[in-house]
């Protein structure tokens, strides 16, 4: 509840408040480092892993005047060009907050497409700068079970609106019928 709070604040505000937080409760602080290096990037990258956009401070896009979005966008793109990184020009929206001027602006800066996190999937003929998802992270999935009930889930509904046979999608099936779906995978103990 505390972070959403923070989120909404302007940013001068937002350090402020977080800077009294941290003058009563020092063990708030951020540890020293927090983020990748370029290096520990380099190597990521060498072993197959794709970085793209996510804005130069990850602030919340919406928040700030558009000069200062167009600025935070088009220096994130400039800068992961200048490591050979952001080849397929992709934006995930920071905090997901997005509306039609950081979209206008995503355009402008050079971005393919944009992701939010609208939790759907993206069909045929989506705006390329409103990509939804779905998350993956601990409290969205938190197995790989829980991530194909979800998939399933959606994709049920997705049949059912487009009367589609119930029959085409094994992730719809299964959910249907409440059977767990287990696959081994990295920290899965199914």
């Amino acid at each position: 509840v505390l972070i959403e709070e923070l989120k909404r604040l302007p940013e001068a505000e937002r350090e402020r408040r977080l800077d009294a937080l941290r003058a009563v409760a020092p063990d708030l602080a951020p540890a020293a480092r927090q983020l990748l290096d370029w290096d520990e990037v380099h190597t990521m990258a060498r072993g197959g892993i794709d970085f793209e956009s996510h804005a130069a401070s990850h602030a919340i896009l919406t928040a700030l005047p558009a000069a200062r979005v167009l600025d935070e966008l088009t220096r994130s793109r400039t800068t992961l060009r200048e490591h050979g990184l952001g080849a397929a020009d992709l934006l995930a929206y920071p905090n997901g907050s997005f509306d039609a001027g950081v979209m206008e602006s995503a355009r402008r800066a050079g971005y393919a497409a944009a992701f939010t996190t609208e939790p759907a999937l993206a069909e045929l003929g989506h705006p390329l700068h409103r990509v939804p998802r779905i998350g993956l992270h601990e409290d969205v999935s938190g197995s790989a079970a829980e991530f194909h009930w979800l998939a399933g889930r959606f994709l049920a509904a997705r049949q059912k609106k487009l009367r589609v046979p119930p029959d085409q999608s094994v992730l719809a099936s299964a959910y249907r019928y409440d059977v767990p779906i287990y696959t081994s995978s990295p920290g899965d103990s199914s």
